[in-house]
């Protein structure tokens, strides 16, 4: 099985899909910002099989049907087009692939949104994107 991790961060969930997929499957961890990538490459050094590349999750550069899994934990929300987001993961998908995607609950249940606030009190100007990350939030 070959995973394709978007917004993978510090490459945490690439490492948990590596113990699933075993020796014989392979794990893309990707994501748009270089500090990310580094961290998920310094988590995933001793997997031999595991990639870790910068990707922008909206224009992905690999080819159509690459992959039988694509995940996204809590990164589409923070997408400037998340529709576009969730079109380039079914694109990279193989037929009768899966695809997982993350995000925050509503800001009254979330811890982030306490810290977010606090942020936000002493930086207004990033207030906005504090409260972009529940924006596909429901109950």
């Amino acid at each position: 099985m070959h995973v394709l991790d978007i917004a993978t961060g510090t490459g945490l969930v690439a490492e948990a899909a590596l113990k699933i997929v075993g020796q014989a499957g392979h794990v893309t961890a990707a994501d748009l910002s270089p500090a990310m990538i580094e961290k998920a490459r310094e988590r995933l050094r001793h997997s031999k099989n595991a990639s870790v590349t910068i990707e922008d999750g909206q224009a992905l550069s690999f080819p159509d049907e690459s992959f039988d899994a694509v995940v996204c934990s809590l990164g589409l929300m923070f997408f400037p087009d998340p529709l576009g987001g969730l079109t380039e993961f079914r694109r990279a998908l193989r037929p009768g692939g899966y695809a997982a995607v993350s995000v925050n609950t509503v800001p009254e249940r979330s811890y982030n949104n306490f810290i977010n606030l606090a942020i936000a009190r002493h930086i207004p100007s990033l207030a906005a994107a504090a409260l972009a990350c529940f924006r596909w939030a429901t109950e």
